[in-house]
Protein backbone atom coordinates (compact mmCIF):
# COMPACT_ATOMS: atom_id res chain seq x y z
CA UNK A 1 0.00 0.00 0.00
CA UNK A 2 1.42 3.38 -1.01
CA UNK A 3 1.85 5.80 1.91
CA UNK A 4 1.93 9.58 1.80
CA UNK A 5 1.93 12.35 4.39
CA UNK A 6 -0.35 15.27 5.09
CA UNK A 7 1.26 18.12 7.00
CA UNK A 8 -1.34 19.51 9.39
CA UNK A 9 0.26 22.97 9.38
CA UNK A 10 -0.30 23.46 5.64
CA UNK A 11 -3.47 21.39 5.33
CA UNK A 12 -6.42 23.65 4.49
CA UNK A 13 -9.41 22.54 6.54
CA UNK A 14 -11.87 24.44 8.71
CA UNK A 15 -9.25 24.00 11.49
CA UNK A 16 -6.83 26.27 9.61
CA UNK A 17 -6.75 29.93 10.79
CA UNK A 18 -7.05 31.19 7.18
CA UNK A 19 -10.16 29.12 6.41
CA UNK A 20 -12.46 32.15 6.64
CA UNK A 21 -10.29 34.08 4.17
CA UNK A 22 -10.51 31.65 1.26
CA UNK A 23 -13.15 31.53 -1.44
CA UNK A 24 -13.52 27.78 -1.81
CA UNK A 25 -10.89 25.14 -1.21
CA UNK A 26 -8.56 23.80 -3.92
CA UNK A 27 -5.74 21.35 -4.45
CA UNK A 28 -3.16 24.08 -3.83
CA UNK A 29 -3.70 27.68 -2.76
CA UNK A 30 -0.50 29.65 -3.43
CA UNK A 31 -1.82 32.70 -1.56
CA UNK A 32 -2.07 30.75 1.68
CA UNK A 33 0.55 28.10 0.79
CA UNK A 34 -1.96 25.36 1.70
CA UNK A 35 -3.36 22.18 0.17
CA UNK A 36 -6.45 20.08 0.73
CA UNK A 37 -6.08 16.33 1.31
CA UNK A 38 -6.37 15.66 -2.43
CA UNK A 39 -3.68 18.26 -3.13
CA UNK A 40 -1.27 16.36 -0.87
CA UNK A 41 -2.15 13.19 -2.77
CA UNK A 42 -1.47 14.78 -6.17
CA UNK A 43 1.74 16.43 -5.00
CA UNK A 44 3.21 13.65 -2.85
CA UNK A 45 2.06 10.51 -4.62
CA UNK A 46 1.85 11.61 -8.23
CA UNK A 47 4.63 14.20 -7.89
CA UNK A 48 2.70 16.92 -9.65
CA UNK A 49 4.27 20.28 -8.87
CA UNK A 50 2.26 22.55 -6.62
CA UNK A 51 2.21 25.22 -9.31
CA UNK A 52 0.28 22.85 -11.58
CA UNK A 53 -2.35 22.34 -8.85
CA UNK A 54 -3.05 26.02 -8.19
CA UNK A 55 -6.75 26.78 -7.68
CA UNK A 56 -7.88 23.46 -9.20
CA UNK A 57 -10.78 22.02 -7.24
CA UNK A 58 -10.33 18.24 -7.44
CA UNK A 59 -8.19 15.72 -9.40
CA UNK A 60 -10.89 15.16 -12.02
CA UNK A 61 -10.51 18.86 -12.92
CA UNK A 62 -6.83 18.37 -13.78
CA UNK A 63 -5.86 18.66 -17.45
CA UNK A 64 -5.81 15.29 -19.19
CA UNK A 65 -2.00 15.24 -19.37
CA UNK A 66 -1.80 15.13 -15.57
CA UNK A 67 -4.36 12.36 -15.27
CA UNK A 68 -2.18 10.34 -17.62
CA UNK A 69 0.85 11.32 -15.52
CA UNK A 70 -0.92 10.00 -12.43
CA UNK A 71 -1.70 6.72 -14.17
CA UNK A 72 1.86 6.38 -15.45
CA UNK A 73 3.70 7.08 -12.20
CA UNK A 74 1.33 5.81 -9.56
CA UNK A 75 1.45 2.05 -9.49
CA UNK A 76 -1.95 0.60 -8.71
CA UNK A 77 -4.20 2.16 -7.64
CA UNK A 78 -4.76 4.68 -10.41
CA UNK A 79 -6.34 8.11 -10.57
CA UNK A 80 -9.71 6.46 -11.19
CA UNK A 81 -9.58 5.11 -7.63
CA UNK A 82 -9.17 8.63 -6.27
CA UNK A 83 -11.70 10.24 -8.63
CA UNK A 84 -14.24 7.66 -7.46
CA UNK A 85 -13.81 8.99 -3.90
CA UNK A 86 -12.93 12.64 -4.54
CA UNK A 87 -16.36 14.04 -3.67
CA UNK A 88 -16.38 12.20 -0.35
CA UNK A 89 -12.82 13.29 0.41
CA UNK A 90 -13.53 16.92 -0.50
CA UNK A 91 -16.70 16.97 1.60
CA UNK A 92 -14.96 15.51 4.64
CA UNK A 93 -11.94 17.80 4.18
CA UNK A 94 -14.23 20.86 4.20
CA UNK A 95 -16.84 19.72 6.74
CA UNK A 96 -17.29 22.51 9.31
CA UNK A 97 -18.77 20.18 11.92
CA UNK A 98 -15.98 17.60 12.15
CA UNK A 99 -13.35 17.69 14.84
CA UNK A 100 -9.76 17.40 13.59
CA UNK A 101 -9.15 13.80 14.71
CA UNK A 102 -12.50 12.67 13.30
CA UNK A 103 -11.62 14.32 9.94
CA UNK A 104 -8.25 12.54 9.89
CA UNK A 105 -9.85 9.19 10.66
CA UNK A 106 -12.50 9.52 7.94
CA UNK A 107 -10.00 10.72 5.33
CA UNK A 108 -7.65 7.85 6.21
CA UNK A 109 -10.48 5.33 5.83
CA UNK A 110 -11.44 6.58 2.37
CA UNK A 111 -7.86 6.74 1.11
CA UNK A 112 -7.41 3.20 2.43
CA UNK A 113 -10.35 2.06 0.27
CA UNK A 114 -8.53 3.62 -2.69
CA UNK A 115 -5.30 1.79 -1.79
CA UNK A 116 -3.38 4.46 0.12
CA UNK A 117 -2.18 4.91 3.67
CA UNK A 118 -2.14 8.48 4.99
CA UNK A 119 0.22 9.63 7.71
CA UNK A 120 -0.56 12.95 9.38
CA UNK A 121 2.45 14.89 10.64
CA UNK A 122 3.08 18.12 12.53
CA UNK A 123 0.68 20.33 14.40
CA UNK A 124 -2.19 22.38 13.11
CA UNK A 125 -1.48 26.02 12.26
CA UNK A 126 -2.15 28.30 15.21
CA UNK A 127 -4.99 30.81 15.24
Amino acid sequence: MTEFTINRKTWMTPNHPQWENIDGNCLYNPDEQTMCCLGFYCNRVARIKKEELEFIGVPSDLPEEYKQYLDKYVYKPTIENIIKFEDDLANINDDLELFAKEREKKISQIFKKAGYKVKFIGEYAKQ
